[in-house]
């Protein structure tokens, strides 16, 4: 048996969490912890270096930022009327 990182409970039966256990990694700044953060390739990348990562909020850059496990949320489907 193995424990849910999510919940807490045991993966098995027993869960009862309606999030499937389906969970999702998200990188963010850890100046501002915005989750608005990307990929800049620029000359660098060219040469075979790594490319670094830059935060869209407060300009914040890095090689790498952190990672955050955090569960899927599921998606509300809007209907529209039929015409």
């Amino acid at each position: 048996m193995v424990t849910c990182e999510l919940c807490g409970e045991t993966k098995c039966k027993t869960c009862k969490c309606d999030h499937k256990h389906k969970a999702v990694r998200v990188r963010f700044c850890p100046e501002c912890k915005s989750t608005n953060v990307k990929f800049v390739f620029k000359l660098q990348s060219l040469f075979g270096l790594i490319p670094r990562m830059e935060c869209l909020k407060c300009g914040e850059h890095a090689p790498d930022f952190p990672v955050v496990i955090v569960p899927v949320k599921k998606k509300s489907k809007k209907r529209g009327k039929k015409k």
